[in-house]
């Protein structure tokens, strides 16, 4: 008779969702509202470096030949738009390392990209910089003003529009 045994489990907790993320964020008593992506990324192996890029380039994340994942990200551009580019750039890390070694993210690519990877890291860094039960608890807690809702996550306003939206949310002030 055969037997089937479950995976053991290492302990390890899985990357490739935004829960598994929090989850190691707590463990390791990462911040997490906002959450502190230099720490996150660090517990990850992961370096982050604000460089001067081109205009059309936000940021990239690429492995080295000593297998090391670094994020460079456009200096140049604000503090809540660098966060949700670091965002982006560790959904790639956690979602599609293993389909490239190099992913470089033209800012144009924020709304309108037709590839599924782009769509996905968005989604990907959308929630990780707002979860959606954070985002929901402070408008419940009638905290319905776009500016607002951007300076308690940190990140742009119109990230916060297309986060409200994705969530079900109408209007400018939600």
């Amino acid at each position: 008779m055969a037997v089937i045994r479950r995976p053991k489990n290492n302990g390890g907790t899985s990357i490739n969702s935004v829960e598994g993320l929090y989850q190691l964020a707590r463990e390791k008593s990462v911040t997490c509202l906002p959450i502190d992506l230099a720490k996150l990324a660090s517990f990850l192996q992961i370096k982050i470096i604000g460089v001067e890029l081109e205009e059309t380039v936000s940021g990239l994340l690429k492995k080295d030949p000593a297998g090391v994942w670094t994020i460079l990200y456009n200096k140049k551009q604000s503090y809540a738009r660098s966060r949700f580019t670091i965002a982006h750039e560790l959904a790639h890390f956690c979602l599609h390392r293993g389909n490239h070694d190099n992913f470089e993210d033209d800012v144009f690519f924020r709304t309108e990209s037709s590839d599924w990877m782009e769509r996905e890291a968005n989604r990907f860094a959308g929630e990780l910089l707002m979860p959606r039960d954070e985002f929901k608890k402070a408008v419940d807690q009638g905290i319905t003003n776009i500016d607002e809702l951007a300076q308690r996550f940190a990140v742009s306003t119109y990230a916060v529009r297309v986060r409200a939206k994705e969530l079900g949310y109408q209007g400018h002030g939600l």
